[in-house]
């Protein structure tokens, strides 16, 4: 059942990125609706809580720091195991990995059987820090980042078990 729900929210991921880059097509056929089950839908309350909790769980990964053990607030499976890796290699080269987000844009994508897909884009301005002297060692990028995140209710709050897709879309500007 996991791996039919990480192939249906991949396949979303790759409609998502081509639908992005298709010209519009004219006169082209509308789908029918016959009378589609509601499976797919989520009720606007739960539709804000999800939107709500995902915006913290982005933020829970933004002040993590070195700090793994905050990483389990916000994230969950996969997207826990692989992001704790990364702050765990970072410290283990003597690294900080300074994480911001700004401009961070959420829509919800898709919810089917209890996973729930959210469209981010946002401006990436994280920097790395020597972790004994907390020296700078690069400058944020400014790039505009695209992801899909995949979230699931565990235990009554939402949580990112998935991270796809990371696509540059553009970059700022330097000067």
């Amino acid at each position: 059942m996991k791996l039919k729900s990480v192939i249906i929210l991949l396949l979303l991921s790759l409609f998502i990125a081509g639908c992005a880059k298709d010209k519009p097509v004219r006169n082209a056929a509308k789908p029918k609706t016959r009378g589609l089950p509601s499976a797919h839908s989520m009720k606007k309350t739960e539709e804000r809580l999800l939107m709500r909790e995902a915006r913290e769980d982005l933020q829970v990964v933004m002040d993590a720091g070195d700090n793994t053990a905050t990483l389990s607030k916000g994230l969950s499976g996969l997207a826990l195991k692989e992001m704790a890796g990364r702050i765990d290699a970072d410290t283990g080269a003597g690294k900080i990995k300074i994480r911001r987000y700004d401009n961070l844009k959420l829509s919800l994508a898709n919810y089917t059987k209890g996973i729930a897909g959210i469209a981010i884009v946002f401006t990436d301005n994280s920097y790395t820090t020597e972790r004994s002297t907390k020296k700078i060692l690069d400058k944020p990028t400014g790039q505009q980042i695209k992801l899909l995140l995949a979230l699931k209710k565990i235990k009554g709050r939402w949580l990112i078990i998935e991270i796809f897709s990371n696509e540059v879309i553009k970059k700022k500007p330097t000067g």
